[in-house]
C-alpha cells in the first residue's frame, strides 16, 4: 500500500546517516507555493530533527535515513500542517504538492460547516482525509475510486479514542447522523491531542466483513494543526 507522501529517490548519495531533501510547498486550493516559513523535520519517536526555511527557491532540509519521518509546514496565515513519510538512504527532490498547507481561513470554514462535531471547537488538530482505494480506479475520471463505507478513529497511546464526523451520502454538507464516509469518501477528526497519534480506518470489502488500516501522525502543538490526510489509501480488495 502506498504512503500518503512517499520520498523520491534522488542520484546524489547521503553521507553522515542522513540525507537532504529538497521540494516546494504547495499552498491550497489557491495554487503555487508558499514561499515564506519553515519546513520542520521530526524523527520516528516524533522528536525535532532539523528545520529550514521556505523561500522562493523551496526549501532544503536534513532527515535521518531509513526511517519514518514527519514532516511540519508552518508558514504565515497557513494551517500547520503535518505529514508523514519514510526516507531511503539518498538525497532526493519531492514532487509538486507532496507537501502543501492551505489558508486557516478555509479550516475556519471547515469547523463552522461541522459545527456540533465533537471537539470541533477544541484547540486540539485536525485529521482530514479522503480514503480511496489503492489500484482501482473510476472508470469515467481514471481518478481512485472512493471508499465510500468507511469509517475513522485517532487513537492516542492512552487508549482515548477521537471519532470522525462525515458530510452527508452525496458529500455536500456535514451530517450529524452519516456514520461513514459517503460518496465523497471525507471524514474530518477533530480535537486530536499534540504528539505521536495511530490513526485507524475501518471498511468493509463485503457485506459482513471488516477490514482496518493504520497510519502513524504527528499532531503539531497549535489550535491551527491540520494533519491531511489527501488521500487516505485503502488497499485493494480485488
Amino acid at each position: 500500500m502506498r504512503a500518503p507522501w512517499l520520498w523520491l529517490l534522488g542520484a546524489a548519495c547521503s553521507s553522515d546517516q542522513t540525507i537532504t531533501i529538497r521540494g516546494y510547498v504547495g499552498y491550497s486550493p489557491l495554487g503555487g507555493y508558499i514561499s515564506e516559513g519553515t519546513v520542520a523535520i521530526r524523527d520516528a519517536d516524533g522528536l525535532s530533527f532539523d528545520k529550514a526555511d521556505l523561500s522562493m527557491d523551496g526549501f532544503k532540509v536534513k532527515a535521518p535515513v531509513q526511517q519514518r519521518i514527519y514532516a511540519e509546514i508552518e508558514a504565515p496565515d497557513a494551517a500547520m500542517a503535518s505529514f508523514t513519510g519514510a526516507t531511503g538512504t539518498e538525497n532526493m527532490t519531492l514532487t509538486d504538492n507532496e507537501l502543501f498547507s492551505f489558508p486557516v481561513s478555509q479550516l475556519n470554514e471547515l469547523r463552522e460547516e461541522f459545527a456540533g462535531c465533537a471537539g470541533v471547537d477544541s484547540d486540539g488538530g485536525v485529521v482530514l482525509g479522503i480514503t480511496v482505494f489503492d489500484g482501482i480506479n473510476e472508470s469515467d475520471t481514471g481518478d481512485p475510486a472512493k471508499v465510500t463505507n468507511a469509517t475513522a478513529m485517532v487513537t492516542t497511546a492512552d487508549g482515548t479514542e477521537f471519532r470522525a464526523c462525515y458530510r452527508d451520502a452525496e458529500g455536500t454538507a456535514y451530517d450529524p447522523e452519516a456514520d461513514a464516509t459517503g460518496n465523497s469518501g471525507f471524514f474530518a477528526i477533530f480535537g486530536v491531542p499534540s504528539g505521536l497519534q495511530t490513526l485507524t480506518v475501518t471498511y468493509q470489502p463485503a457485506p459482513g466483513e471488516s477490514a482496518l488500516t493504520y497510519a502513524d501522525l504527528y499532531v503539531p502543538t497549535g489550535p491551527d494543526a491540520v494533519i491531511p490526510r489527501y488521500p487516505q489509501w485503502i488497499e485493494s480488495p480485488f
